[in-house]
């Protein structure tokens, strides 16, 4: 009787992407303690997804080759109450195309600055 000395592969697969990104931003100085930015990015992502068994019969499990839109939209405002306090907030809102989801999302921080080299943030 012969014994088997190697491993039988009985999978395989390969994914690729790329991606290419548009981004655009405007930065406006309200006043000497209040910023407001809006801007937007636009990523166009290519996959190719490519998957296979090959144990006990051979077999493809998936194959799935495309392209989708992700937009994501923001704008923000940044006060600084004292040299010290500063608060960041925000909303983004968020659209990917390959499954037609969206999410708004909304962002608040505070900052605290320390020292000349650290602060406390919370988000």
């Amino acid at each position: 009787m012969k014994e088997i000395q190697q491993q039988i592969p009985n999978s395989e697969s390969t994914y690729t992407q790329r991606k290419l990104s548009l981004n655009a931003s405007l930065l406006h100085k309200i006043g000497a303690k209040d910023n407001l930015s809006v801007g937007g990015i636009a990523d166009v992502i290519q996959y190719n997804l490519q998957a296979a068994d090959f144990y006990p019969i051979s077999r493809s499990t998936q194959n799935a080759t495309g392209s989708t839109l992700l937009t994501q939209l923001y704008g923000q405002w940044k006060h600084r109450f004292t040299k010290r306090w500063t608060m960041n907030s925000g909303l983004a809102f968020l659209h990917l195309t390959l499954n037609g989801s969206t999410a708004l999302e909304p962002r608040l921080g505070l900052s605290y600055q320390l020292g000349p080299t650290s602060s406390l943030n919370i988000a």
